[in-house]
């Protein structure tokens, strides 16, 4: 008989946290959220500073990148694709939309904008696989798009980060 102290079953199918989109380098994804078809799901993602890496070096000449790990189900049609491209193909765009629940819908929280990204590392464990892209810049808009707003709100926050000049906030 379940006790309160018994963990919860484990959704055979849990919502994913975001969506990466990295159709510019020709990777599809199997999403099937209405807003994000084709895009990647993605259970879990981070992003700090790494190891030396082509893309993070050339411009600036500096021995350290920044890098986001994505973690998506073992077993999406991408996971080839992702291993093709660690040979250094460099991705020109990419984007990752992370969702909240609010009210019982969906919504975007963050919307993180990459240039020139390559994935640089790979590692698969408990059911789901963990990419590194390394990219030369990043734009993070945080709150959902201006599209979805009330009038009389702010704008989106939003930040963007070049490794060659720094921290500039576009408002």
């Amino acid at each position: 008989m379940p006790t309160s102290k018994d963990p919860k079953p484990a959704s055979k199918d849990p919502k994913p946290t975001g969506y990466l989109d990295l159709g510019d380098g020709g990777i599809r994804g199997e999403s099937k959220d209405a807003d994000h078809k084709q895009w990647i799901e993605v259970r879990a993602y981070g992003y700090g500073p790494g190891g030396r890496s082509a893309v993070g070096t050339i411009k600036s000449g500096r021995n350290v990148t920044t890098s986001m790990t994505v973690f998506v189900p073992t077993g999406d049609q991408t996971s080839p694709v992702f291993m093709a491209y660690h040979l250094g193909t460099i991705i020109p765009k990419a984007a990752l939309e992370v969702m909240i629940d609010e009210g019982g819908e969906r919504t975007r929280s963050v919307r993180i904008d990459l240039k020139n990204v390559t994935v640089s590392g790979w590692q698969s464990s408990r059911g789901r696989d963990a990419y590194t892209l390394d990219f030369s810049s990043m734009s993070q808009t945080v709150g959902p798009p201006q599209s979805e707003m009330p009038e009389s709100s702010f704008p989106p926050d939003r930040a963007m980060y070049d490794l060659s000049v720094g921290l500039d906030r576009g408002y």
